[in-house]
């Protein structure tokens, strides 16, 4: 259960992003800029994202077929499941405050993740809080309520609606894909159930390898054969800017801030520790 909090111009920002409640999309400035004024955060789909390993197939095949033929029709159904997807779930990237389930082979690891916030992470601000010329810390960083993005997510025509954070592996598990099954029941029932099973759901859209552990990342999902994006007029709670962001970009947050009643924020970095100043 999240505690309910307060609209943008009535919360203290510089406590709230401590909370479990807040997320963090860390962006381009310009990007960050579009989101506010449209009050639209547009969802990517899962073949556009960094990880090589979510666009590999990669199912554990059981009750497989003794005829080829048969097998290879099961087989394009998995096929097809995957393709579907990478097309068809679009999905947002947070980083989030509750520390992620990290595994090296099966152990599960204990404070793995440094108990830093998720605003606290440099290299969040160095690689996904970039300007034009990709210079990091030059960007800016979106504070959201998790709980009220989840509401609007709710609101969605998509067939399937996720919202978990990622765990991260050293060794990806494989989703179970029941040949005989498929190949009884067709692509459009097998998939129903296939999506059915919570592992499954794990296993083909919350995990990553562990090299990403840093990101900490919560992620929203749409089952949606068109666009998808999530209205955000309610879950903006705030802005952070990085200590390189432009003077001139800057200025625009400024003049957000004003317009839309949003509390904007500084970072820097004085001697490797994080340092928050009111804009």
């Amino acid at each position: 259960m999240f505690t309910t909090y307060l609209p943008q111009n009535e919360i203290d920002l510089h406590e709230y992003i401590n909370s479990h409640d807040a997320l963090f999309h860390f962006c381009k400035p310009e990007d960050a800029l579009s989101i506010i004024k449209t009050n639209q955060f547009i969802l990517t789909p899962m073949k556009d994202l960094d990880d090589p390993f979510e666009s590999a197939m990669n199912f554990e095949f059981i009750n497989t077929l003794s005829s080829s033929n048969d097998q290879k029709k099961a087989e394009k159904i998995a096929f097809n499941i995957y393709s579907s997807k990478l097309d068809k779930m679009k999905t947002g990237s947070f980083c989030s405050n509750i520390p992620a389930h990290v595994f090296v082979d099966e152990k599960k690891l204990k404070n793995s993740n440094l108990d830093l916030k998720a605003w606290q992470r440099s290299r969040m601000w160095s690689q996904y809080a970039k300007d034009k010329e990709y210079k990091g810390h030059a960007g800016a960083c979106l504070v959201f309520s998790r709980e009220t993005l989840i509401k609007e997510c709710k609101k969605s025509s998509a067939e399937l609606i996720l919202c978990s954070g990622i765990s991260y592996r050293s060794k990806l598990k494989k989703p179970i894909f029941n040949c005989t099954q498929a190949f009884e029941k067709g692509e459009k029932e097998y998939l129903k159930d296939f999506l059915k099973e919570e592992s499954n759901i794990d296993h083909l859209f919350f995990q990553k390898f562990i090299d990403y552990r840093d990101a900490n990342e919560f992620r929203i999902g749409l089952w949606k054969k068109d666009n998808a994006e999530i209205n955000t007029s309610a879950s903006i709670k705030g802005i952070i800017l990085g200590d390189k962001i432009a003077e001139e970009l800057a200025g625009k947050f400024k003049e957000v801030k004003n317009e839309k009643n949003i509390e904007v924020i500084n970072i820097s970095f004085q001697n490797g520790s994080p340092k928050l100043t009111t804009l």
